[in-house]
């Protein structure tokens, strides 16, 4: 049976919640749908944009802001894996979640800095945030 979406299986006797609450599918062992993935992805990367909103409004140090994104990853990452999600499944929305960081962070790092003469170079750009991101 599919709820908010969820494929639940095993028995329900140790269920702590009432049969009418709509959430006692919750409560038990329970393998993500994949039709709940995108949305799941799209939530991550909202996430990922207002950190990066934080990181721009509050100067934050690269160093503070990539891990940042990195453990969004890893956390949405591990709540699938922990729901059930294959692990190519939990890989690609990984990698999504990684990739909008990524190109947030260029897209700020290219923008030109009144009084900076210096030439953007996004190659520099890509490479700083991979340093950090594997610190």
């Amino acid at each position: 049976m599919l709820y908010r979406g969820y494929r639940e299986f095993g028995s329900n006797s140790t269920c702590p919640l009432p049969a009418s609450s709509p959430y006692r599918s919750l409560s038990r062992v329970k393998i993500m749908d994949k039709t709940i993935l995108p949305i799941i992805q799209s939530v991550a990367q909202k996430i990922v944009d207002d950190e990066h909103s934080f990181f721009i409004e509050d100067s934050l140090d690269n160093s503070e802001h990539i891990p940042k994104i990195k453990r969004i990853a890893n956390s949405v990452n591990k709540f699938l894996k922990d729901h059930g999600v294959s692990k190519k499944d939990c890989d690609l929305i990984y990698n999504s979640i990684i990739e909008h960081g990524r190109k947030l962070f260029i897209e700020e790092w290219m923008k030109p800095i009144e009084g900076d003469d210096e030439p953007l170079n996004e190659e520099e750009a890509i490479e700083a945030f991979n340093d950090y991101l594997n610190d």
